[in-house]
């Protein structure tokens, strides 16, 4: 009897689990749990939303039937674009392709659009139209993105950028152009420094010297050496000489 008790009750105890597993969301806890995943499930919707449609923009913004750039110009393209990185970072983390192409990834999806490379080239790179124009920017992105799905990859922005990595490797450590741009910045301060020192020392000269000569004219006039430039007392014409 207490084996079939204990069995009933066992019974009831996993029915019962299961029907609070499969049931609706009772304690509070749970209902704020859902809330959150409701809530992340809406804002997912709403990124990719908005993604998408910047996609099409960035379809709709260029004219698929245009021509694509040449491997030749990628190739000039991409020297530019690293050229510009190692003249305006010093530091060599700031020239990493990934990190700009992390940067331009606003969502964080792996993809990036026509717009956000525009950005990228005019405002962080700050290359102006004169040094690459639209059309020849507009035409490296078809290169980037030839099946017109308006976004590229880290993969093919990434090879289109490696073309221009051999700058990287001609160019001196940057440890060793810091140092040089500290010296040379140093030996220009100590000329300057020196050259104030010289104009300081020439200006007490030139003071102690004028206060000595004018010391030894006191010194004179008072010990009757010089004649005094002083007038002498008035003197009444009645006065008697003694």
């Amino acid at each position: 009897a207490r084996s079939q008790f204990r069995q009933a009750l066992s019974s009831g105890a996993h029915s019962a689990r299961s029907q609070f597993r499969q049931g609706p969301v009772t304690s509070a806890g749970q209902r704020a749990v859902e809330q959150v995943r409701l809530k992340n499930s809406q804002l997912a919707t709403a990124i990719r939303t908005e993604r998408d449609e910047r996609f099409q923009k960035s379809k709709a913004a260029l004219d698929s039937k245009g021509p694509a750039a040449s491997d030749r110009e990628l190739s000039s393209a991409s020297e530019l674009l690293n050229s510009k990185m190692i003249h305006l970072f010093v530091d060599p983390a700031g020239r990493n392709w990934y990190r700009w192409f992390v940067q331009m990834d606003e969502y964080g999806s792996g993809k990036v659009t026509y717009e956000e490379l525009v950005e990228l080239v005019r405002n962080e790179l700050k290359i102006g139209k004169e040094e690459l124009s639209d059309s020849f920017l507009a035409s490296i992105w078809r290169s980037l993105d030839q099946d017109n799905v308006g976004y590229t990859t880290a993969g093919k922005f990434g090879r289109f950028m490696r073309k221009g990595g051999h700058l990287h490797r001609s160019q001196v450590p940057w440890r060793d152009r810091n140092h040089k741009a500290n010296s040379t910045m140093a030996t220009s301060l100590k000329k300057e420094t020196d050259v104030l020192l010289s104009e300081f020392k020439q200006k007490l000269e030139f003071e102690q010297e004028a206060k000595t000569k004018k010391a030894g004219e006191v010194y004179n006039i008072e010990w009757g050496t010089l004649p005094s430039h002083t007038s002498q007392p008035w003197r009444s014409p009645r006065a008697y000489l003694l």
